[in-house]
């Protein structure tokens, strides 16, 4: 279900029920696609506010806030010939049908994909060593490539 957030620019998904998540597509010009646990507005302005810094096209990036219990293959979400930076903030791997037992701030590649782990939105709100750390990861990826 689309869900406008009015202090930001950038489309954020819910995904509560079975027939919710078969329905939030991935937009085709995504190339940043943070996936974050279901949480309050503070932690998505939080995570929309990181998005930010990194000075991309909105159409650039995409947020999608699931449910702990939701389970789905994000592989068959994204086009098979699109290249990606997918985030995962706080949301096992495995709850997305990927095989990645890497740690937090490292980054994994899989097939078109570069895959990394981060702290939940709640975690790295409170530490500024989760946040240096999500910004080095950020910045050695995505403002590396851009």
């Amino acid at each position: 279900m689309y869900q406008q957030n009015p202090f930001s620019e950038y489309k954020i998904y819910k995904t509560n029920t079975l027939n919710d998540k078969n329905c939030f597509n991935i937009n085709e010009n995504v190339k940043i696609l943070t996936i974050v646990p279901e949480t309050n507005p503070e932690e998505l302005n939080f995570v929309n506010k990181v998005m930010k810094t990194l000075n991309l096209d909105s159409s650039n990036i995409q947020i999608v806030s699931i449910n702990e219990s939701d389970t789905f293959s994000l592989i068959e979400k994204i086009s098979s010939n699109s290249k990606m930076f997918v985030l995962l903030m706080g949301i096992k791997p495995r709850q997305l049908g990927l095989n990645l037992d890497s740690e937090n701030y490292t980054i994994s590649n899989l097939f078109n994909l570069t895959i990394a782990k981060a702290s939940s939105p709640s975690m790295i709100m409170k530490s500024k060593d989760e946040k240096a750390q999500l910004w080095n990861l950020l910045k050695t990826t995505i403002l590396n490539e851009g």
